[in-house]
């Protein structure tokens, strides 16, 4: 990678983001920039969840940047970590070639998560006070831990600061203290002064310039408050003000300066459940997590705007499908066939390899696609299913072409044609998924388009989702997976007609 990308965002320079960003386009309304503390942000940020470099995903991020999305979320754990190899290798590109200025972009990552290649670095010596969820993931917050992760991320990001950093998703250690059956009020304050701890070591991460700001990331702040794995707000805004105190020898407001929570049109759990405190003038006030956040002038990052876990049960995908011609999966299926079996036929009469190390996907895909049921179904089989059929595909190809080195045109040839086909047959399935979406959202659109303002009754059903978030009062930023260029569309379409001006008869 080039040289390190130094710096951090600052007011002056997002402000002439947003000012170079309306320059570019005059139809962008003025009220689609918010401010995270004294940066100027797009209400709609760049969520990189589900994205690795795959296909047109660079571009979709560059695009993203340039209209109007200054604000990149990430993590350790995003795609086995090429989400942060991503955005290092975009930015620095940008940046080396006078497109933007790292002083434009904020940066969000998280640290917590042990998986993949994390897990595998760290499984013959945990890091002390490790949560063992289960074989393939482990939890940790401790400040040793935190402090190898941010340097990692820093490292994959090819930059020497962090502009937000949250703990994520902290609460698998109350997950796992209820499995096990301890002692929940016990466990409660273990977790709290886990956290506390964590929290000392990032203000000392911002006392030396590594951090700008720190904050948590949870999808348990909007729980219930009797659900056993809760996280109060209120609770963490008291660890924050201890570790400010401890950090800095004196009392000092604390570098807690932003949250993230799920928040969408179906799941107003934020906004609904009364479940933290706010201090008044004669005592304390019951309210929800968003409106005491509100109160403490915290800033609130939103995730999962279009996939939708509702109380009442099922799944949904709060977008319309692509339009675009079905690919005949069958006919696809039938050429990945011919080509396993040209590979194996390579294989006869190594000792060194047997049939079994030959990816099956002509066999295995009929029964994935006959189990998905949507697109975040989907999303969840293409990472965890045919992403890691292709790199399996990559690595045999690979060591027959080291036995067989006179074999190596006839490998490439293979290797294209099963990469052409297996991203056809990922995109074949991924439109199924999404007639199926189109399907089940069909009366909920109907409703939230009555619901709708008029000039905003055609607007696709992604638009309309976000938007309302991102026009919710509280929220900061909307956080969206743009891993397509086209994806990019719905976000100007988003600004240039602007915030809408009553959320609440919209949300459910």
């Amino acid at each position: 990678m080039s040289n390190k990308i130094t710096g951090h965002a600052t007011e002056q320079a997002t402000k002439y983001y947003a000012d170079n960003t309306w320059k570019k386009n005059p139809k962008i309304s003025p009220d689609s920039w918010r401010l995270l503390e004294n940066l100027t942000i797009g209400k709609v940020g760049i969520g990189t969840y589900r994205m690795d470099g795959i296909g047109n995903q660079a571009i979709a991020l560059k695009n993203a940047i340039t209209n109007g999305c200054n604000l990149i979320d990430t993590s350790t754990n995003y795609m086995d970590e090429d989400s942060e190899y991503l955005i290092g290798d975009v930015l620095t590109a940008m940046v080396e070639e006078n497109e933007i200025k790292r002083e434009e972009i904020v940066i969000v990552t998280k640290g917590g998560y042990l998986q993949g290649q994390n897990l595998d670095r760290f499984y013959e010596n945990p890091p002390a006070e490790t949560v063992m969820v289960n074989d393939y993931l482990w939890h940790c917050i401790h400040p040793a831990f935190l402090k190898d992760q941010i340097n990692r991320s820093m490292e994959r990001m090819n930059i020497d600061t962090i502009d937000v950093y949250l703990l994520h998703n902290p609460e698998y250690y109350l997950d796992f203290a209820h499995a096990t059956e301890m002692n929940m009020e016990e466990a409660k304050t273990e977790y709290y002064r886990r956290i506390q701890e964590a929290f000392v070591f990032l203000e000392k991460q911002v006392m030396e310039g590594v951090i700008s700001y720190y904050g948590i990331s949870s999808n348990t702040l909007v729980a219930k408050k009797d659900t056993p794995n809760h996280t109060d707000l209120a609770k963490i805004a008291e660890c924050a003000t201890f570790a400010a105190q401890e950090a800095w020898g004196r009392r000092k407001r604390s570098a807690f300066r932003v949250i993230q929570l799920p928040l969408n049109i179906l799941e107003p759990a934020a906004i609904r459940n009364i479940n933290t405190t706010a201090k008044i003038i004669d005592g304390e006030e019951e309210v929800s997590t968003l409106e005491l956040a509100s109160r403490m002038h915290l800033n609130v990052l939103t995730n999962r705007p279009l996939n939708s876990f509702p109380e009442g049960g099922g799944v949904f995908r709060l977008a319309e499908g692509d339009i675009m011609q079905s690919i005949v999966i069958d006919e696809t299926l039938n050429k990945l066939t011919e080509i396993e079996e040209e590979i194996t036929n390579t294989l006869d009469g190594w000792p060194a390899f047997n049939d079994e190390i030959v990816p099956n996907l002509s066999l295995d895909a009929p029964q994935i696609i006959e189990q998905i049921e949507n697109s975040v179904h989907f999303d969840h089989m293409a990472v965890n299913f045919f992403h890691p059929q292709a790199a399996l595909m990559d690595h045999v190809l690979e060591l027959i072409s080291k036995q067989q080195p006179d074999k190596e045109e006839n490998l490439t040839d293979i290797r294209n044609r099963y990469d052409i086909l297996a991203k056809r047959l990922e995109t074949a399935i991924k439109h199924m998924a999404h007639k199926k979406d189109m399907e089940q959202c069909k009366p909920i659109d109907m409703e939230i388009r009555s619901r709708m303002p008029e000039k905003w009754r055609d607007a696709p059903l992604q638009q309309l989702a976000i938007n309302t978030i991102a026009s919710t009062p509280g929220v900061s930023c909307v956080l969206c997976g743009i891993r397509e260029p086209d994806y990019v569309k719905d976000i100007i379409a988003i600004y240039e007609k602007g915030d809408l001006a009553d959320v609440a008869g919209i949300i459910a």
